[in-house]
């Protein structure tokens, strides 16, 4: 197996098609056709499930297992060709990072700001998506580094405690507000983000150890969105407290965490990296800077 066929079958496995392979790689489509086909008698097994016109190309098992290896090499072949950039001194390179909606709206800039300072010479990418999000785009090399908010669910990820993030329960400001019950949290309708996000999982979490009964929940795809809906009156949320910080302040919504038997723990954000894959000298650079700060 060579180089060349493998790079072919990656771009076909990435893009699910011949066509935007053979575009990528500025060779024809044919041509494709024929490495794959050279691929799949080399080593004896289908590894594409041809598709019909108009629809998506699938991968065998062997070709999922292919797939993953192939991964692995040209994130290797990356971090190689960034290693000798750094090694012989040019001012180029490239960092992709991943990061889950909170981190990257509220942490990440400044740390962006520095980094960019310092090396001006490489340009900076951010992919904004929820925690399982960014822990898929780091296992599929279409990031360097990511940053999530609790817990990472895949063993082949290294995850390092970063810092603790407060948490706030909040729910709309008004000059007769009542009590806050046990029965009353129970019934209000909760504003939480989807499953797959790090906040849903704390708020998950929050409800297991109060051992809350909710009843009534309103899904909504940011945690900006969802106090905002707090502060129309649309009900109850647990966010961090960075992103409700203004709207407390100005008394559009109330922190309940001021109440003991409410307070949320602070929850930890990590950052991650790929087991068994090397860093690329950005990359490096980039986690050096977590702890200076």
């Amino acid at each position: 197996m060579n180089l060349h066929s493998l790079r072919v079958f990656y771009y076909v496995a990435t893009q699910r098609s011949f066509s935007l392979a053979a575009h990528s790689l500025f060779i024809t489509q044919p041509a494709v056709s024929k490495t794959i086909r050279e691929l799949e008698n080399h080593v004896g097994l289908a590894l594409l499930e041809r598709a019909s016109k108009g629809k998506v190309i699938r991968l065998t098992d062997a070709g999922e297992m292919l797939y993953a290896h192939a991964k692995e090499v040209f994130a290797i072949e990356k971090a190689a060709e960034e290693a000798l950039k750094a090694h012989a001194g040019l001012t180029q390179g490239k960092l992709t990072i991943g990061a889950s909606s909170t981190i990257a709206n509220y942490w990440l800039s400044s740390l962006m700001a520095t980094f960019h300072q310092r090396h001006a010479h490489v340009s900076l990418e951010l992919i904004v998506g929820n925690s399982a999000d960014i822990e898929e785009a780091l296992i599929h090399c279409n990031v360097d580094i990511g940053f999530i908010e609790g817990k990472c669910t895949s063993p082949d990820i290294n995850a390092k405690h970063w810092i603790d993030e407060p948490l706030v329960l909040v729910r709309a400001n008004a000059p007769a507000s009542s009590d806050v019950t046990r029965q009353g949290l129970e019934d209000a309708m909760w504003l939480v983000r989807e499953q797959g996000s790090g906040t849903r999982s704390v708020v998950d979490d929050y409800w297991k150890e109060h051992n809350f009964n909710v009843k009534n929940l309103l899904v909504m795809g940011s945690n900006e969105a969802i106090a905002n809906g707090v502060a129309s009156g649309l009900g109850v949320a647990l966010v961090p407290e960075v992103v409700a910080a203004n709207l407390i302040k100005i008394g559009r919504v109330e922190a309940l965490s001021a109440r003991q038997q409410w307070q949320p723990k602070n929850r930890p954000l990590y950052s991650l990296t790929y087991k068994g894959r090397p860093l690329s000298p950005s990359a490096t650079a980039f986690l050096s800077l977590l702890d200076s700060k």
